[in-house]
């Protein structure tokens, strides 16, 4: 079993919970189709307010955006060369060192470059750590008591990337951001999506990937599997070690859906880790089985709030692991120096010492 507070007896398919303020959602079956239906809404930490605020429009909430998609496609031999370029020199880094910290020394901050890297209006050393510490504060908006720092921090990256964009140089014609603002009306379109994207790389894709690692080094099977072949092996890494929790949506009007009734403002928390594991979907969903035949996670979203930089975490995931195995190909974990950590949406492992 990858995640400690993962119970493998099946939950209910629904139920109340007082302290998320919302319907928990644990069927696989539901999730999707609630992930596939423009009438849910995706929505942050309980606010009283909410309710009042819910637009008449469907489709004004929906995550997907598939002009950043594209661009994404378009751009990904860019992007696939500067995560060789990211790991390649963080794994060089550390190769003489006697103890490493797999995702201290290596995950964490080849994540963070690649967030600069791949966001780059022209961050300097300066900007960079605001950066990221605004960046760490957005990722636990939903865990703290003050709200006020999530508040400033996003205003900040919001600031920070709407003047960037508006400052392009036109001699940066081969990076990502340059490719979106050529395929977009306005920059203001870009914004909120670059401060979505930057924070997932600095801070999602690390806990995704320090738990790709953890399973891949006490697996011995898998992981002579997966360097045989890293695309094929993507999505049941996604699935058996994805680090989200739950994601929150709202009914933007009443309805039903697989049979469940919802009303106009019901709040529900998507479990995805659950329906990545449920035993009607998914047979010995508790095994990591590089072959399983393929059937959609949901670790990414779907459908209409599908992640915005899926075709980025599918790239990272067949050359960041590869890359580590083949640099340290006898590397052994100390498995009581694991760690886990994050918050309480998305949780992965935050230390991972070598012998």
């Amino acid at each position: 079993m990858l995640h400690p507070n993962l119970n493998q007896n099946p939950p209910p398919i629904m139920e109340w919970s007082p302290d998320l303020n919302a319907w928990k959602i644990h069927s696989y079956q539901l999730v999707l189709s609630i992930l596939s239906d423009p009438r849910f809404a995706v929505v942050g930490a309980s606010n009283q307010k909410e309710q009042l605020s819910i637009p008449s429009n469907p489709l004004e909430l929906a995550s997907s955006n598939p002009v950043i998609i594209d661009a994404f496609q378009q751009e990904l031999p860019w992007v696939r060369n500067k995560m060789h370029t990211a790991i390649d020199a963080r794994c060089l880094s550390v190769l003489t060192k006697s103890n490493i910290d797999i995702y201290q020394d290596i995950i964490l901050p080849c994540c963070q470059q690649l967030a600069i890297v791949l966001t780059d209006g022209g961050i300097t050393q300066k900007e960079a750590p605001l950066l990221l510490d605004a960046a760490h504060e957005l990722f636990l908006m939903n865990d703290t008591n003050e709200p006020l720092q999530a508040h400033v921090a996003t205003t900040f990256l919001t600031n920070f990337f709407f003047d960037k964009l508006n400052h392009l140089s036109p001699q940066r014609q081969t990076d990502f951001i340059n490719t979106l603002a050529q395929k977009t009306v306005s920059p203001a379109m870009l914004v909120a999506p670059l401060v979505q994207l930057f924070t997932g790389l600095a801070t999602s894709l690390p806990l995704l990937l320090s738990n790709v690692m953890l399973a891949l080094f006490t697996d011995d099977e898998a992981r002579t599997q997966y360097l045989q072949s890293p695309p094929q092996s993507i999505n049941e890494l996604l699935r058996y070690a994805g680090p989200a929790q739950y994601v929150y949506r709202m009914a933007l009007e009443d309805g039903s859906i697989n049979d469940y009734a919802f009303k106009r403002g019901d709040r529900l928390a998507l479990f995805l880790i659950s329906a990545n594991m449920d035993s009607l979907q998914f047979e010995c969903p508790h095994q990591l089985q590089l072959k399983r035949p393929a059937v959609a996670q949901v670790s990414l979203g779907y459908g209409i709030h599908a992640c915005l930089g899926a075709p980025l975490i599918r790239a990272a995931l067949q050359i960041i692991p590869e890359s580590i195995l083949k640099h340290f190909p006898s590397i052994q974990l100390d498995m009581n120096s694991i760690q886990w950590g994050g918050s309480k949406g998305i949780q992965g492992v935050v230390r991972m010492n070598s012998l």
